[in-house]
């Protein structure tokens, strides 16, 4: 992580110096940070860190095994217009569940709250490729949002959400990168829906 946040600042790792939000969440110190986030996840023995120069950032990881215990948690918590969506996915329901619960947890992550937080706040609906927004966000309007989820290899679902302070009008790039394995970034992971035009590299 300290080597990944010091490539971008051009900095030698141990200068970095962090802080920790209300939650927990680890910063960059303001005064170091320039604009830069991170944000953190892991399942079993895989992790994921998304860094970008935004207002916000969230990223979240889950072994698809989850899916079934996700579906019944989002039959307790989740909107009605979100469990409609869900249930008319019939054969999918679990995995269109554990999908809406990975981008409502990114884009908690990024807001500085908590999924239990989140839950009945943050409502979505994925259509195919196309995100869509069923509440307002936590912060910002809608069109300074981005989101994203995809498949990392076969057995996990990842979702980012980044925030910035202006409308983002331009499609977004992401560089991918996977360390400790030799296969390439495009095998290891395929971006399967956004709220916008996401390109990768």
């Amino acid at each position: 992580m300290r080597r990944s946040l010091a490539a971008h600042l051009a900095m030698n790792p141990g200068e970095l110096q962090f802080s920790y939000g209300l939650n927990g969440k680890p910063e960059l110190q303001a005064a170091i940070a320039g604009g830069l986030v991170f944000s953190l996840s892991h399942a079993r023995s895989s992790s994921v860190m998304a860094i970008a120069y935004a207002e916000r950032i969230g990223v979240d990881m889950e072994m698809l095994s989850r899916a079934s215990p996700v579906l019944g948690i989002a039959r307790q918590f989740f909107s009605a217009e979100e469990m409609r969506h869900i249930e008319s996915h019939s054969e999918t329901a679990a995995e269109e569940a554990l999908t809406l619960w990975c981008l409502k947890e990114s884009i908690v992550k990024a807001s500085g709250s908590t999924i239990w937080e989140g839950l009945a706040k943050v409502k979505l609906a994925s259509h195919g490729e196309h995100i869509k927004w069923l509440s307002a966000p936590l912060i910002g309007a809608e069109p300074t949002w981005c989101l994203m989820h995809g498949r990392h290899y076969g057995d996990y679902l990842l979702a980012l959400a980044m925030q910035r302070n202006d409308v983002l009008s331009q499609p977004q790039k992401m560089h991918i990168h996977i360390l400790g394995s030799e296969a390439n970034s495009d095998a290891c992971f395929r971006i399967t829906g956004a709220s916008g035009s996401i390109g990768s590299g």
